[in-house]
């Protein structure tokens, strides 16, 4: 049951809809900055900007995704 798994894990269908709205942005930017053809090249270069990213903001580790 899908509606009680939400209340389990404390989200709600409002919440939900944000995320897989936030995906579809996420993944629309990375296809207009990198290009929408996954290959190993687009991979390397997407690494590349996050690790960029990440030193800009003086973060270390690795985000697992």
């Amino acid at each position: 049951d899908v509606a009680a798994q939400m209340a389990r894990v404390g989200t709600t269908d409002q919440a939900l809809d944000g995320w897989f709205r936030d995906d579809l942005r996420i993944a629309a930017y990375l296809d207009q900055r990198f290009g929408a053809q996954a290959d190993a090249a687009r991979t390397s270069r997407i690494d590349t900007w996050i690790t960029s990213l990440r030193r800009a903001a003086n973060l270390t580790g690795k985000i697992q995704p």
